[in-house]
């Protein structure tokens, strides 16, 4: 179970090189406590912590790769308390902003 995010991308060239977030509008957060599973238009994608304690976004099938993952240009966001209560769980600061999304691969 987890919490729906919005994806949110610049118009125009896609800079994520075919990465989950230029394809689907919504993601399932399943580190994040919320009533949603992951589906085949929201996949599924983890907050986890990236060098100097940034808060990333990263599809749950490119972690189980263990590929290296780039910020693609787009962002995960939700109204949705919990959003930030799980960024707070994972030692960042609690606020309510956007997230970058780590989904490209080269």
């Amino acid at each position: 179970m987890g919490l729906r995010v919005n994806v949110y991308r610049a118009a125009g060239r896609d800079c994520t090189n075919g990465g989950v977030s230029s394809k689907y509008d919504t993601l399932t957060v399943v580190n994040a406590d919320g009533p949603f599973d992951p589906s085949d238009d929201a996949p599924a994608a983890k907050l986890l912590i990236g060098p100097y304690d940034t808060i990333r976004l990263v599809p749950v099938e490119l972690d189980e790769q263990n590929v290296w993952v780039m910020f693609g240009g787009n962002l995960a966001s939700t109204s949705d308390s919990r959003f930030g209560e799980a960024i707070e769980k994972l030692g960042g600061d609690r606020f309510a902003a956007a997230v970058n999304i780590f989904d490209r691969v080269e």
